[in-house]
């Protein structure tokens, strides 16, 4: 890197090299990265870790590989990483706040206002709502009605139309992330989504869409699945 004077194009293995700065005896710090990385099968799992997580990792590995563990990576060091991650997620979160369209077109401008209010890299389920006026214009930002576990978030017609009802909206439209990453929506999804057009009609509050939000580069580069788009449910 030094004499590229750039870390543009190098490897992920190699970039975690140099965050790692150093090895353990027998291990080098390029065979440390390669082992790290494999622990998290890929940096996309690795990013998202919390330092806890980084550590309780670690250990699945090194009691897995016994002969391959990794070393030399502590408490103190999973911290320094986690920290580097996150300064990256408010970086993104900041880039994709940054510029909110003032009515809501298509499913891309939705995916937009939810992700001015999710936390890129999170390892929880949260569900949201956005009320928009008669001309589909955002009356708030996008609320977080629930939060869940790790593969869940329970949420509900109660929970989604209770904001509809409070910021008088004309419709609505909901979202929530998959901390895998990958934003193919669930049978849980799908069946919620059709529980909440059904609340929606009673109401007479349309649902307009269901979101779900992946990572950046998932979907073919939209990083996220629209419901209606997809004709996964009958809105």
């Amino acid at each position: 890197m030094g004499r590229r004077g750039t870390a543009r194009g190098m490897n992920p293995e190699k970039l975690l090299a140099v965050l790692l700065k150093t090895g353990a005896r027998g291990c080098n710090v390029c065979e440390l990265s390669r082992r790290f990385v494999s622990a998290f099968n890929g940096i996309g799992e690795l990013v998202r870790c919390d330092y806890k997580g980084m550590l309780a990792k670690i250990g699945d590995y090194n009691r897995d590989h016994p002969e391959n563990r990794i070393l030399g990576v502590g408490k103190v060091k999973c911290m320094e990483l986690a920290a580097a991650f996150e300064f990256v997620r408010l970086a993104y979160e900041a880039k994709t706040s940054g510029a909110l369209p003032a009515r809501i077109a298509d499913a891309s401008g939705a995916a937009a206002w939810f992700r001015a209010k999710m936390r890129f890299g999170d390892d929880r389920e949260h569900f949201f709502v956005l009320p928009l006026d008669a001309s589909h214009k955002p009356l708030s930002e996008a609320i977080c009605v629930t939060s869940g576990l790790l593969n869940g978030t329970p949420a509900g017609a109660r929970e989604v139309f209770a904001q509809a009802i409070q910021w008088q909206a004309a419709s609505v439209i909901v979202a929530h992330n998959h901390p895998s990453g990958n934003p193919d929506p669930s049978g849980m999804d799908i069946t919620l989504t059709k529980e909440l057009v059904a609340a929606s009609k009673v109401l007479r509050i349309p649902l307009l869409d269901h979101i779900v939000i992946g990572s950046p580069e998932s979907a073919g580069g939209n990083g996220f699945v629209s419901m209606r788009a997809s004709g996964a449910v009958e809105f």
